[in-house]
């Protein structure tokens, strides 16, 4: 529940509500830019936080580097590839950006029951 609660509000937060229909593409792309970059460092700084952890275990560290990680390179890499169409006022579909965000999501839950 707690899973799918988080990843309704990543989603709302991603495609955002007020004003939308105001905006241009190129606004809209924009916004879609900022909203999913403070996504990426929140959950950046989440992997952070879990390795660097003396109490993290050795095997939930492991999973994190090899498993959270690259999506997370993925990710940034999605995102700025997203956001420099945006600035050029093409931007292209999110739906990549958000299924990276919400998979990232279920890892780090995932990683929760490592030993």
């Amino acid at each position: 529940m707690k899973n799918i609660l988080a990843t309704i509000v990543i989603i709302v937060c991603l495609t955002g509500c007020a004003g939308l229909s105001k905006m241009t593409p190129q606004e809209r792309g924009l916004t879609f830019c900022d909203d999913a970059m403070s996504q990426y460092e929140q959950l950046h700084a989440q992997s952070i936080l879990i390795t660097s952890d003396k109490a993290t275990s050795d095997e939930t560290r492991k999973f994190i580097i090899e498993q959270v990680n690259p999506k997370l390179n993925r990710l940034q890499q999605v995102i700025i590839t997203y956001c420099t169409a945006a600035v050029k006022g093409t931007p292209g579909n999110p739906a990549e950006i958000t299924s990276l965000i919400t998979g990232i999501i279920t890892l780090f839950s995932e990683s929760k029951g490592v030993k």
